[in-house]
């Protein structure tokens, strides 16, 4: 019987130890030796002799960023990347500056939940949920909104002035993964050059479609990105003025596809983001 309550209580430890979370910390602090040459789940522990104030210290988010970029925005991270004493703590910060129009793309933290303080401005914010949910807010000054962790969300700067936002992560490094940039340019560079196609899915089981090298005007090449960009513009005015009203039962489903249409405008902003990189 005790042996029973033996091999009973070590499968318990064993499934406890499964479900558990991260451990705690065996040691003060664990500031990151990024100059070390062992790679770990994070960043292996300086000494702490070689431990100064400066590990855990980062001014970096005071000002704004300077905006070059084609979407307007700004990303500055406080991460344990520029705050080393961060390592194994499990958060970080990041100030986003917009332009009036700005846009911060569709995008995802794989590793983290977000939740912004708008700092100055108005924002049109939100994410969509694994079952296509839609859930928007417009947002202003002392504002907070949360994004679930790894769900696609975006940030877009509908005023008329500058706006920023600090935001918070339950991460060290959150990692980001752009949406336009990975599904099109990053992990398919050669996609352009061999005619791949941008789907949007009506109710009704339709599909548009676009050719993104622009091969249809018969313009490959560079001139591709502006040729789709005209092509899905026009598409989704001819939307509303003719087929919605066949393909819609009532006046909910309509306003769903309005709103998915709206999401799918902002994805364009960051489609044609890259309409100067290829």
């Amino acid at each position: 019987m005790a042996a029973m309550v033996s091999a009973y209580f070590f499968v318990f430890l064993a499934l406890f130890g499964m479900v558990a979370s991260d451990p705690d910390h065996l040691q003060d602090l664990c500031v990151a030796n990024k100059a070390a040459g062992i790679k770990v789940n994070g960043f292996p522990c300086k000494e702490e002799a070689n431990v100064t104030e400066a590990d855990f210290f980062f001014s970096g988010l005071a000002n704004p960023g300077v905006i070059n970029n084609s979407v307007g925005s700004v990303v500055t991270g406080a991460n344990v990347e520029k705050i080393p004493g961060l390592n194994t703590l499990g958060v970080s910060l990041a100030r986003i500056d917009y332009e009036p129009g700005g846009l911060n793309p569709p995008h995802t933290h794989p590793r983290a939940t977000e939740i912004i303080f708008v700092l100055d401005g108005e924002l049109d914010v939100g994410f969509i949920t694994t079952s296509n949910k839609l859930i928007s807010k417009s947002v202003k000054k002392g504002d907070i909104f949360v994004f679930p962790k790894g769900l696609v969300h975006f940030q877009k700067n509908n005023g008329e002035k500058p706006a920023s936002v600090i935001a918070g992560f339950n991460s060290q490094l959150p990692g980001t993964q752009s949406i336009a940039a990975t599904l099109l340019f990053d992990s398919h560079p050669a996609a352009l050059s061999h005619g791949a196609g941008v789907f949007w899915s009506l109710p009704t089981g339709n599909t548009m479609k676009f050719n993104v090298d622009g091969s249809s005007h018969g313009k490959p090449g560079r001139t591709g990105c502006g040729d789709v960009l005209r092509d899905v513009a026009s598409s989704v005015k001819d939307l509303f003025s003719g087929p919605l009203g066949s393909m819609c039962s009532n006046e909910a489903e309509l306003i769903d596809i309005k709103t998915a249409c709206n999401f799918m405008l902002i994805h364009m902003g960051a489609f044609g983001a890259h309409c100067s990189l290829v």
